[in-house]
């Protein structure tokens, strides 16, 4: 799916993955401060609707849910797109009505910006010799620092458990000091 935003969509644009809902065995993986996963999954929606208004536009790179996404889908703001994951398969019998769109791998063009959105990460990807920007999830913060690419997942150090902003991945992209 390519989709074009202009450049005025930027501040409701917003980027996550792995949110893992009723996952109860990512709170020990990742070693997540919750007390449980019910504790989890109402953190996460608070934290969620912390940040994105209801009228944001939400990129989430897989691993959305180890159950009925619109259980979760129903209480969060903003108008969510899924570039499936390698869990996603819990959600499938009701991903057309918890999500606006559901695919494989998402391009996108925000004004100028290229962005190619995956849920594992790539070594390489369109236009990435041009400045364009890859977001994956999948490695909950672990993958090898590439230029221009970037883990948007809720365990990535720096995340605080909620979506990230086109500004905060545009500044993380900035700061990366890896050779092109």
């Amino acid at each position: 799916m390519k989709t074009k935003f202009h450049e005025a969509i930027i501040p409701r644009l917003f980027f996550t993955s792995d949110q893992h809902f009723s996952h109860r065995r990512i709170i020990e993986y990742e070693k997540r401060p919750f007390a449980g996963v019910d504790v989890m999954n109402e953190e996460l929606i608070h934290r969620w609707n912390t940040v994105v208004p209801e009228n944001g536009i939400v990129i989430c790179a897989g691993d959305f849910s180890f159950s009925k996404a619109s259980k979760f889908t129903d209480h969060l703001n903003g108008t969510i797109h899924l570039v499936q994951g390698t869990h996603d398969h819990y959600a499938a019998h009701d991903r057309e009505r918890a999500f606006a769109s559901v695919s494989d791998i998402l391009y996108l063009a925000v004004g100028e910006q290229f962005i190619v959105v995956s849920h594992c990460p790539f070594e390489s990807w369109e236009r990435m010799h041009y400045g364009s920007w890859h977001i994956h999830g999948h490695t909950h913060g672990h993958a090898r620092k590439v230029h221009n690419r970037m883990d948007v997942g809720i365990d990535v150090p720096g995340c605080t458990y909620a979506p990230w902003t086109y500004n905060e991945v545009k500044n993380m992209m900035e700061a990366l000091d890896v050779p092109e």
